[in-house]
């Protein structure tokens, strides 16, 4: 039994004081017994734990000498904590009531005492019980002992107990089965029987990643290494793969070739259904013809003239449209007198004195499960587990003429295609009739799914991956990084759906209702009220934090040539921290071990780095980052100063970004960026400028009247694309240079609200290299001259 089986059960740390300190073996006592660190009792409980220690041997006999001298030194400390014999002892607890404080945490401590208000005679009976019990679950499975205490106290004095034969030495399947046919300890048999964990470790091969090199290639074999990593990164196991390198016959070698270009067809196909032009679903021109076959009077909002059975299958179809099907949402009728709580996913619903309805589609907004703040940390941006979207035109105009028509009883609590009585079979045979009816009229295939997905092709590159998965329910990668208002995302999704229904063709209809207009929603803003990353730096902080960084730098010690070791030490750190963060928030960092390169993978002209991959510990796998002009001049002035102040042995080096620590010159890694941040600003996550980096740069290109969002821009900086997609990828279109300058002018409305900043850190690294900045100094154009 002994190492315990059960440790995975509870994570809680060993006690720091209490019986535990400075006791031999106290971990492994700790997660074995679980003993209270004040031990109330202790004069009983350490003599119930020495019997029961004593059962547990007797149970499962040692495996190996290891074993036995394990439960030796249990046993002898056990006996070192039993308090010396005193005069005056408390009686034991009778009740549970009396271990309130205990209960939750120490299970066992509270069973084992309560129990040894037994006779001596039904004791051992309940001790071997309890043991089998604790084999199988382990000292923290609250309600095995519950059960286990309330039975024992409701136990008859008169009824037979379990033979201790097979209490002993019966194996779980037979102990489980005559506690099952025991008039009164059933409900203890499913608790005797071991949790068996089903995890199987992965094979080499499925590892979260592999990474392929090849070591030997010649005209006999070739020899590859393979290796694994997870998915932070770090390396895992390796092995060596050999393959003859045989000549293919005719046969094979034709096999080959149609096995290659079913591939390429394959991915052609899928690049192509994301074209605008795709095939797999309808634009929205295509299906403004079918609405009007279908059914004439829809976009002209005369719903009086469809069928109240229509009517409700309509419903549906626009809900599915709009991107979530929502027959299985539950509705909640706000004006209820029924106080139960709605659940997260739901339909919120309220009838007007105007003959209206006000409907609000509440969606889960805790996509993902990336890293959180400290609870309570003020410094970052709440995340709610939900956020709420009006619905649009014209969904809010047949909910209400529907749910009128339904019975005051089917309108609350009930999913809605059982409130309108309508099964997923109906309504797929409802669609697949309408398109049979349309079919012949139209040069273009229609089919539900081509249907359903036309605003969502639609909205793609025109609202942003977030808003879209909050729609659907369904995370992307970058719902771990970006932050924004609930009401900016629903803004976005209705501003894409009013352009979509413009395409349709029903602005005639639309203008005449007020639902449609955007101000109607959004027009008070809500603070606080953020959804998606919960690692995200609040913006006000942001001026705190550059001006403890840079302050002190105004002031300056004269001449600058004399400086000591101290101060270049300060100099350095505090320019280093704020280019570190200025590039982190510009560039999205990712926050590895080495987030700069060499000299061989910057082209300060161009403005463009290339960083290593996060998944790859190879050489040859990069990422490509765009800086923006100011940045690419600050970072080219930091180099000059660095260069300049490097040791002679280093010049030769082609040295990234490097800081002065008094002592040397170490590069700007993971620890010594940490280190510069508790130094300078205070505790704080590396990785949240990532995350804030997404949420800035969304916030300045959505704010900008004539700006036009791109998610490949977000893409772009974030580094989220597809195989085959990357800007250096095999099938880029653009060069480097024209996707550098495009990027840049993306990022301006996001760098400028770091211009202040900018320019001080700018004089400072002026005044370090004996030059002066000259020119105009609030734009790009400035230049720095020997002084």
């Amino acid at each position: 039994m002994y190492p315990s089986l059960h440790d995975a059960t509870e994570c809680r740390d060993l006690p720091l004081d209490g019986i535990y300190t400075d006791t031999p073996e106290s971990a492994l006592l700790w997660s074995l017994f679980r003993l209270p660190p004040d031990c109330p009792y202790a004069s009983h409980a350490i003599v119930l734990y020495q019997q029961f220690h004593h059962c547990c041997c007797a149970f499962e006999p040692e495996a190996n000498t290891y074993y036995r001298c394990q439960r030796e030194r249990l046993a002898l400390q056990l006996e070192t904590l039993l308090p010396l014999e005193t005069a005056t002892s408390s009686p034991l607890p009778q009740h549970r009531r009396q271990l309130h404080a205990y209960l939750t945490h120490y299970p066992l401590f509270c069973s084992l005492l309560l129990m040894g208000n037994e006779e001596q005679k039904k004791q051992n009976g309940w001790l071997w019980l309890l043991v089998r019990v604790y084999h199988a679950m382990g000292p923290d499975v609250y309600e095995a002992y519950l059960a286990f205490d309330r039975l024992r106290a409701a136990y008859p004095a008169d009824v037979p107990f379990i033979e201790l034969g097979m209490l002993t030495q019966g194996s779980q399947h037979a102990l489980a089965q005559a506690l099952t046919e025991h008039p009164y300890l059933a409900p203890l048999a499913p608790y005797v029987k071991r949790r068996h964990s089903h995890a199987r470790r992965r094979p080499l091969y499925q590892a979260a990643n592999v990474h392929t090199t090849t070591r030997v290639e010649n005209a006999v074999l070739t020899a590859t290494v393979k290796t694994t990593s997870d998915q932070d990164g770090n390396a895992g196991e390796s092995w060596l793969t050999l393959s003859a390198n045989q000549p293919l016959s005719d046969q094979a070698a034709k096999r080959q070739f149609a096995q290659q270009s079913s591939g390429m067809a394959r991915a052609i196909g899928r690049a192509n259904k994301a074209l605008p032009a795709s095939q797999a679903v309808l634009t929205p021109g295509e299906c403004r013809v079918f609405l009007t076959l279908a059914c004439p009077p829809l976009l002209d909002g005369e719903w009086l003239a469809i069928a109240k059975t229509e009517r409700k299958y309509w419903l549906l179809f626009w809900l599915a449209l709009l991107g979530h099907p929502c027959r299985e949402i539950p509705l909640h009728n706000r004006r209820s007198k029924s106080q139960s709580e709605p659940p997260t996913l739901s339909l919120h619903y309220e009838f007007d004195t105007r003959e209206g309805c006000n409907v609000v589609l509440q969606l889960p907004a805790d996509l993902v499960k990336g890293t959180r703040p400290a609870a309570g940390d003020k410094r970052y941006y709440t995340q709610r587990p939900s956020w709420s979207l009006s619905l649009p035109w014209p969904l809010q105009s047949v909910f209400n003429l529907v749910l009128r028509d339904l019975p005051s009883s089917q309108r609350h609590g009930l999913p809605l295609a059982e409130a309108l009585s309508i099964s997923p079979t109906q309504y797929r045979q409802w669609l697949k009739a309408h398109i049979k009816a349309v079919q012949p009229q139209v040069p273009f295939h229609l089919s539900p799914t081509g249907l359903h997905q036309t605003f969502l092709h639609f909205a793609r590159e025109q609202v942003p991956d977030t808003a879209l998965a909050l729609l659907t329910g369904k995370a992307c990668v970058q719902s771990h990084y970006v932050n924004q208002e609930a009401a900016a995302a629903s803004h976005q999704v209705r501003r894409c759906w009013q352009a979509f229904l413009a395409e349709l063709g029903a602005t005639e209809a639309l203008n005449s209702s007020s639902e449609t207009h955007v101000s109607v929603t959004w027009g008070m803003p809500s603070y606080h009220d953020q959804v998606g990353s919960a690692l995200t730096l609040r913006q006000e902080l942001l001026a705190p934090i550059f001006s403890a960084i840079l302050q002190p730098l105004q002031q300056r010690p004269s001449p600058h040539a004399l400086i000591d070791s101290r101060q270049r030490q300060v100099w350095s750190e505090r320019v280093a921290l704020y280019l570190h963060l200025r590039a982190a928030m510009t560039l999205a960092l990712r926050p590895v071990n080495q987030p700069y390169p060499t000299l061989d993978h910057i082209a300060f002209k161009a403005g463009l780095l290339t960083v290593q991959d996060k998944r790859s510990h190879h050489h040859d796998e990069r990422r490509v980052l765009v800086a923006d002009p100011v940045l690419t001049r600050l970072l080219g002035l930091y180099h000059s100063w660095q260069q300049r102040a490097l040791p002679l042995e280093r010049l030769q080096e082609p040295v990234g970004l490097s800081v002065f620590d008094g002592q040397q010159w170490q590069p700007l890694e993971r620890s010594t960026v940490q280190r510069l941040l508790e130094t300078y600003v205070g505790d704080m996550v590396p990785g949240g400028f990532r995350h804030l980096s997404a949420s800035l740069w969304l916030e300045a290109n959505q704010s900008r009247p004539e700006g036009h969002f791109a998610q490949t821009d977000l893409n772009l900086l974030m580094n989220h694309f597809l195989r085959g997609q990357s800007p250096i990828g095999q099938y880029s279109l653009l060069s480097l240079t024209q996707a550098a300058a495009h990027q840049q002018q993306q990022l301006a409305p996001m760098v400028a609200k770091f211009a202040a900043y900018d320019r001080q850190a700018e004089t400072a690294l002026a005044w370090l290299l004996g030059t002066s900045v000259t020119g105009d100094r609030r734009g790009e154009e400035g230049r720095c001259v020997t002084g």
